[in-house]
């Protein structure tokens, strides 16, 4: 009976699901939820691009078993430590983030080539060597 007045995020129709989403406040667990549980890929991009804060991603990317959702994590990951995504944290904060997780076994490749930020490249090189 109350199946009636599930939340637009819920609709049987993705396009309808990602609108919601789009249209949603930042609510990083709800979203979160989004991209663990929808089927539908685009939704779950739409919710993976808001969200910005980079543990969370990086703690939804150690856990997600399908590698394809992985991959599109991954790359989300590395568009918010490179700066290059819209809403990327600050240069600092970046720093500060990578300097508590093991990027080693992250594409580092990508990071310095993409980043517009060189102090973030030069640290990456000066760890590569």
């Amino acid at each position: 009976m109350f199946s009636f007045f599930k939340p637009r995020w819920q609709h049987k129709d993705p396009l309808i699901r990602i609108e919601a989403i789009n249209a949603l406040l930042d609510n990083d667990e709800l979203l979160l939820t989004i991209i663990r549980q929808d089927t539908d890929a685009k939704a779950q991009r739409a919710a993976l691009d808001k969200i910005t804060d980079i543990s969370k991603i990086y703690g939804l990317y150690q856990s997600e078993p399908k590698q394809l959702l992985k991959q599109i994590i991954l790359e989300h990951l590395l568009d918010l430590l490179a700066g290059i995504h819209p809403k990327a944290p600050d240069l600092k904060t970046r720093l500060d983030y990578m300097s508590h997780i093991n990027y080693q076994k992250l594409p580092i490749t990508y990071l310095i080539i993409n980043t517009p930020d060189h102090l973030l490249a030069q640290k990456l090189l000066e760890n590569v060597k």
